[in-house]
């Protein structure tokens, strides 16, 4: 796991604390979840999503 500092003015940390507060999440759930809502490339980040198996990926293998 890694870690992320970055400076935010007053302000922007007191309307964070609040809205953490508010939802009865931690900075860090309130972030992470940001942080997975946002789209590359106009998809969306896949991180919480299961893997989705490939055609042909069952798991099996044939023979020729």
């Amino acid at each position: 796991m890694q870690q992320i500092n970055f400076r935010i003015a007053d302000r922007e940390k007191a309307h964070l604390e609040r809205y953490c507060e508010l939802t009865e999440r931690t900075i860090s759930d309130v972030l992470r979840q940001y942080i997975r809502s946002l789209s590359v490339d106009g998809v969306l980040n896949p991180i919480d999503r299961p893997a989705i198996p490939e055609v042909g990926d069952a798991g099996t293998t044939s023979s020729i």
